[in-house]
């Protein structure tokens, strides 16, 4: 049971409540005496003063206003949300005789219909404020049996406000995937009202470059203060990419009451913590589950449907430009620089794929992902990245030999401890392992819980339609949830919060090249507790490869390096 405290003018101001919460039972909620605005909308000290969030300290307050006026009740709600509140009450209960003259109060419930109109504005007009109404009301002005009647006119008209209240949305960036935004929100808008209960339309769409023959160039702008400064536009959909201006107009857009959607990695990454607290600041969303896995749901899963696990690790394939190359290697034998050309043909892979064939991007998600699951934000410069640069097909011959195959991995485990191991790199894992049949440009996700087990969310990891649903079920979730914010539980990093991983114990994949074969093989045998030799055909005489048992990995670089071989490859051998 809920207790709230009930407003009485004179008796009900802050010294009474400060004294009353100090003293006795504390109360749910306090609501204040009336606030009558006047035609000059000031508030009159003693007014001000009563709402006044440093006289109002450990108290949910709830200011009460007094007017038949949407205007002037409107205004007064302003100057409260910059106080930081969050939620006003409108006074239809006053039986007194000065005000119900006056059709305030009570007097208000003897029009009915202005009373309708007066709802509906007021409704709307709350809304981009972030503010949410509650009514006082006396259950009839002369006559019990009003009440029903009353009732459903005040629901009626609120409802009506809210229903015509459809949400407006910018789209910053007319690339690949922006594009895709604008696609499937006119071409679903029925499908949009059904998820969203809202008509979700693009206003604006922003670009430097001219979109003359676009079916949507009327909606083109320049300049993001257009978008910045208009009070329709209720979600901001960030496809720009990169961290410098998506940063700034995503910084931009909280601060003005905006929630933000994106798909950039890059950006979350970097500045997830610092965005989802601004964003709470303001009472507006920022949600980015296109920025990890494309269309695949992943974040959402990890935050809502996961969220009574304790998360042990997580673990992936995360970039589909890089499993595609992996795959041509594995499948047709094709040396790495000839998949990578393959890819850019195909347009899996940019003109500069550095980004993704040096693990950069993966390192990125994994750190998105990290941060979800285990509450700490953790950076990219925090997770040992190694890219496929350097993978041969002589090493995809031994992994096939091995039982396995090679996969650009990004992985973080949470410790005894509570610190946690993120890396990113390339690794062995056996064909039996859930990750070993991903193939292509698709991606896979492994979530290890403590309840659940193992869970495996798979799907195309890229492409226009596929991320740009991921952006669009965002906008649709802030439409949803336009008075009320989603929480992560990411926190700030912490020092020393991600270790070394060569002080964690894994099983290592060796190729090397010797002067003595025989030499080098005991040496191996005797160093390591039944180290697995791997053989290829066709291998040079002077080439060997093995497979460490699992011991820390930092003991076990260190006895590689004493060993008499030459090091070409080393590769963690995980198994899922």
């Amino acid at each position: 049971m809920k207790f709230y405290f009930a407003p009485m003018e004179g008796v009900s101001g802050y010294i009474y409540r400060n004294a009353y919460h100090k003293h006795f039972h504390s109360m749910d909620r306090y609501f204040t005496p009336f606030i009558a605005p006047k035609k000059n909308h000031a508030m009159s000290s003693k007014e001000k003063n009563d709402v006044l969030p440093e006289n109002n300290i450990g108290m949910e307050v709830i200011p009460q206003i007094l007017t038949n006026q949407a205007e002037y009740f409107l205004h007064t709600s302003a100057k409260l949300a910059e106080m930081g509140y969050k939620e006003v009450n409108l006074n239809l209960g006053c039986p007194s005789s000065t005000v119900v003259t006056k059709k305030k109060g009570a007097g208000f419930l003897s029009e009915p219909d202005r009373l309708e109109h007066f709802l509906e504005d007021v409704v709307k007009g709350l809304e981009p404020l972030g503010m949410q109404l509650s009514i006082k009301t006396r259950i009839g002005l002369r006559d019990v049996e009003e009440f029903a009647e009353l009732l459903e006119k005040e629901v009626l008209s609120c409802s009506r406000a809210i229903d015509n209240c459809d949400i407006k949305v910018a789209v910053m960036g007319y690339g690949v995937v922006g594009s895709g935004v604008a696609e499937i929100i006119y071409n679903h808008s029925d499908r949009m009202v059904q998820k969203a209960k809202d008509e979700i339309n693009v206003k604006y769409i922003l670009d430097i470059r001219d979109f003359s023959d676009s079916p949507y160039k009327d909606k083109f702008v320049k300049d993001f203060s257009v978008i910045e400064n208009d009070p329709d536009i209720k979600v901001v959909a960030e496809v720009i990419g990169g961290a410098t201006f998506a940063y700034d107009y995503t910084v931009r857009a909280l601060k003005a009451g905006k929630s933000v959607v994106t798909s950039n990695k890059e950006l979350v990454a970097a500045k997830g913590y610092e965005l989802l607290e601004m964003a709470k600041e303001n009472n507006v969303n920022f949600l980015f589950e296109a920025s990890v896995g494309g269309g695949i749901p992943i974040i959402r899963p990890i935050s809502q449907c996961l969220a009574a696990n304790e998360i042990e690790e997580i673990a992936g394939i995360l970039n589909g430009t890089t499993n595609f190359i992996l795959t041509k290697m594995i499948v047709e034998g094709m040396a790495f620089e000839d998949a990578l050309k393959l890819a850019q043909d195909n347009g899996y892979a940019e003109r500069d794929p550095s980004a993704d064939i040096h693990g950069h991007d993966a390192a990125r998600k994994i750190c998105i992902l990290a941060s979800l699951c285990f509450g700490k934000h953790v950076y990219p410069d925090f997770v040992e990245t190694e890219g496929i640069t350097n993978i041969t097909p002589e090493d995809v011959e031994y992994a096939k030999n091995w039982g396995g195959v090679i996969k650009l991995i990004g992985r973080a485990q949470k410790l005894n401890d509570n610190s946690i191991s993120a890396t990113v790199g390339p690794c062995l894992i056996q064909n039996h392992c859930q990750l070993a049949s991903v193939d292509d440009v698709f991606n896979a996700i492994l979530v290890r819980g403590d309840a659940i087990g193992d869970v495996v969310f798979y799907g195309k990891g890229a492409g226009k339609l596929p991320t740009a649903s991921a952006v669009v079920a965002d906008v649709i979730d802030c439409a949803k949830h336009t008075a009320k914010r989603k929480a992560f539980g990411w926190g700030p990093t912490e020092e020393n919060y991600v270790i070394d991983p060569v002080l964690q114990s894994t099983a290592l994949y060796v190729r090397a090249e010797t002067e003595d074969y025989i030499a080098a093989y005991n040496e191996i045998n005797k160093t390591f507790d039944s180290p697995l030799i791997l053989h290829r055909d066709n291998a040079e005489k002077n080439e060997i490869a093995f497979v460490t048992p699992a011991i820390r990995e930092k003991e076990a670089r260190n006895a590689i390096a004493k060993l008499p071989i030459d090091v070409k490859s080393i590769l963690r051998v995980l198994d899922y």
